[in-house]
């Protein structure tokens, strides 16, 4: 399923829903006004605290994470993301005021799905959200495939073994007899 980055959500049945953490509620407030326009459900946190507990409890399709914030900053919030089976599966965006290629570099060594830098361009996040979360989709669909292979796999193995009975009893002693000694 494409989706056009005007409308990112235009051919969803569900809401995806976005997390939102930096300890600056300006920061917060735009980057939830931005994403709802484009038809988002954003839940927010404060700290890389209530993040990871949010996590835990609000299944969420993407994480937009600041880097500088008391507490657990983002890098370690990433970390324990990343770390975690439960929530590794999650895209995170990294959000932050440093424009610093070496920052960027050492949040996508850590597992970050992407990298914004603040003030963020409309265009620019629109874009990052909608790739992060349509390599989600991708993986989710993955799982669904993985899920269903042990009953493809049966529902093969009964095709084969109607398909092999006709020919196993075809197959007996004196049909086999007769095509040794009268070859076509």
């Amino acid at each position: 399923m494409h989706r056009s980055i005007a409308n990112p959500v235009a051919d969803s049945e569900v809401c995806q829903l976005i997390l939102v953490v930096d300890d600056n509620e300006l920061n917060r407030d735009a980057l939830r006004r931005r994403l709802e326009r484009d038809g988002y459900g954003v839940i927010e946190e404060a700290d890389g605290e209530s993040a990871l507990a949010r996590l835990r409890e609000t299944p969420v399709d993407l994480v937009l994470l600041d880097i500088m914030m008391p507490g657990l900053d983002g890098n370690q919030v990433l970390d324990i993301i990343k770390s975690d089976s439960g929530l590794m599966h999650i895209p995170v965006v990294m959000v932050t005021a440093i424009d610093d290629v070496q920052e960027a570099a050492g949040c996508i060594e850590r597992g970050a799905d992407d990298f914004l830098t603040k003030p963020f361009n409309p265009t620019l996040l629109r874009a990052r959200v909608v790739s992060s979360l349509e390599r989600t989709q991708s993986h989710d669909r993955q799982e669904q495939i993985l899920a269903h292979r042990p009953q493809n796999n049966d529902a093969l193995e009964h095709v084969i073994d109607r398909t092999e009975a006709p020919i196993n009893a075809a197959n007996t002693p004196d049909i086999l007899a007769v095509n040794m000694l009268c070859p076509r």
